[in-house]
Order: structure tokens, then sequence, then C-alpha cells
């Protein structure tokens, strides 16, 4: 076990790593196939606890995480790696749709887990580029996330970080995967804060679509009575806006940066200008002004970043945000819509 997390950065690394396959619990044939065959590796998505790549050949595709060492004594009571494999297990025995694992190992500061690979899109993504425009696919994806949530409830299944984000759609029949299943935990019973916290994605959806037709699929996931969905939805939501409200010095901090998933922003001949990025967090292509956007001109500069940060922090979100804002260099500030 020579190699550590700081060291495991390109292809190379990674076939060094899974072609010592004793120290890999619950290696299958299929794993073993792959790597002997050969296969690109690629860093897909880090920070300084975890390392993502997609391993992938002609045929198929798994996924790497790489995890950090663990302060003492949490390494022994919850190594990662493992018990995120674990959890993947325990979902599947209960007939929840989840990413299915294929292994587990340890390296000499840290550990790895290996997944297999599906076409799919984050929901969130799912959702906002297609879905919304498109009504009776996004029946259909609500009535499957209501199915997850059903699933999930009905076994006792507590999820620590249920979003949009957290949840996949594959492409081809747009089926509800779970992908992180790390710190999912069955219980003898859920609690109210439980089911509140298995209501987030409706949360998210909140402003995009009526609160009546949320609170309708929501009913079908059998959480609670019909006639006490509405007060569920009600405390789910208080719940949501709290944490949200929360973190909101920490949210406007990043937003400002214009270095976040929230927006970019670059130098203009005319000043700083920050890009809205999508609703599923993608940058625009173009970081352009558009011919055809609305814009609203002001003398201060801190009305205008109100307005703004706002357009992040509003919870329900607002219908028509401005897409771009305009540090302009004679101290005066844009905002920029699109026409309704």
């Amino acid at each position: 076990m020579q190699e550590k997390f700081s060291q495991i950065n390109t292809h190379e690394d990674v076939r060094n790593l899974l072609t010592a396959s004793e120290r890999i619990n619950l290696f299958p044939d299929i794993l073993k196939n792959f790597i002997k065959n050969g296969f690109k590796a690629e860093l897909i998505k880090q920070n300084p606890k975890r390392k993502v790549f997609r391993l992938e050949n002609k045929t198929d595709s798994f996924y790497l995480k790489i995890f950090q060492k663990q302060i003492f004594p949490f390494g022994i009571l919850r190594f990662y790696p493992e018990k995120e494999f674990d959890a993947a297990k325990k979902l599947q025995k209960n007939n929840i749709p989840v990413i299915n694992y294929l292994a587990w190992g340890k390296i000499k500061e840290g550990g790895f887990c290996i997944s297999e690979g599906i076409k799919a899109l984050p929901a969130r993504q799912f959702f906002f580029s297609t879905l919304i425009h498109d009504p009776q696919k996004t029946e259909k994806f609500l009535n499957n996330l209501a199915l997850m949530v059903k699933m999930l409830h009905e076994k006792n299944f507590i999820h620590p970080d249920l979003h949009l984000g957290n949840i996949l759609v594959r492409i081809n029949d747009e089926k509800l995967f779970l992908p992180d299943p790390w710190g999912i935990k069955q219980k003898s019973s859920l609690k109210k804060i439980d089911k509140a916290k298995l209501a987030v994605p409706w949360m998210e959806l909140r402003g995009s679509l009526p609160d009546e037709v949320l609170i309708r699929y929501m009913k079908k996931t059998n959480m609670t009575t019909p006639e006490n969905t509405e007060n569920l939805f009600g405390f789910a939501a208080k719940i949501y806006n709290q944490k949200f409200n929360h973190n909101k010095k920490k949210l406007s901090t990043r937003i400002l940066s214009g270095k976040s998933k929230f927006a970019t922003a670059v130098k203009l001949e005319n000043g700083l200008c920050h890009f809205r990025h999508s609703n599923w967090f993608s940058p625009p292509e173009n970081m352009t002004i558009e011919q055809n956007w609305k814009m609203i001109e002001f003398d201060s500069i801190d009305e205008s970043k109100k307005i703004w940060l706002d357009s992040f922090l509003k919870q329900p979100p607002e219908n028509n945000p401005p897409q771009a804002w305009l540090i302009r260099n004679d101290g005066k500030a844009n905002l920029y819509y699109r026409i309704k």
C-alpha cells in the first residue's frame, strides 16, 4: 500500500492502484476483465478529502472514488469506502435503486471504492434543461421521484443529503438512481425531521412548479396521510429555509466571488460582469451580454448588488432572475434580464 491520496492523480497512478488486486475487497470478474483489457482514467472531481475518476473503455465505464485518510479514530469507526459500499448493498437488498458498487480497498493513507457507471444526468439538470418544457415527462419524473422517496420511507431509510444533484436519471428509461449512498442509514422508524429531509427535492422545485402540484405528488410518497401532506410540506419548507438562511453569509461570499457554481465574473471593456450559471450550475457557453436582454441601470452598485444576491437567495426562487450584473468602470451598475 504505497499509494497516498496526494499521489494518485494520473491514469498511470490509477492503473497501478487497481492492478494490485490483492488489496481490493469483493473484486468481481467484470472489474478484473476491465482492468486487464485496458482503460482510460479521467479525474472529474476533487476536493481536499476526495477525488473521483471516471474509468472507461469501449464497452464499460466505472467510477473510482479515492478518500483522504480520516482523523483517528474515525478511520476505524467509519471507514468511508467500506461504509459507502455497505450502504449501497443494503439499499440493493431492500430493492431501492442505487448505483451498483463493485469493490472497496485501502491505500497507505486512505481508501477507495469502485461503482458501475450508467449513462445518466443529475436530476437537477434533467429537470431544468428538459422537463420544465415537457409536461408529460415532468409527470413521469415526479411520479418516479415520489416512488423513490416512498421506497426509502417504507424501509425507514434516512438520507442525510437527498437533493436533485444527488439523484441520477438514467437516459434510456428515465429511471432514478441514488449515486452516493454514504450516510444513508436504516432506522426502526422515521421522525418528522427525517421525512422533511426526504422532501428536499420538492423544496428545490418550488418556484418552478406550483406548490399544489408538488404537494399532490408528495402525497404519493405515503410519508403521511393525504390530509397531513400539506402540513408536512410546510414543515419541510420551514426546515429547508432555516438551513438555507443559516448559510446565507457563506453563500453570499461565494456568489460575489465570481468563481463559484452560481456565477462567473469576467472583465469586459466597460467593467466587471458577473454571469449567472444555469439552474443546474453550468456556466454559459459565451460570457457575453445578449442584445435582447432587458437592461436596468443603477446609480448605486450596492443597490444592484442586493438585487443580484437576492435573486440567488430568495426562497422560493424568482421566475425571471437577472442573468448578468455589470459593475461599470464609471461607478454605476447594470442588471440584465431575459425578456419574458
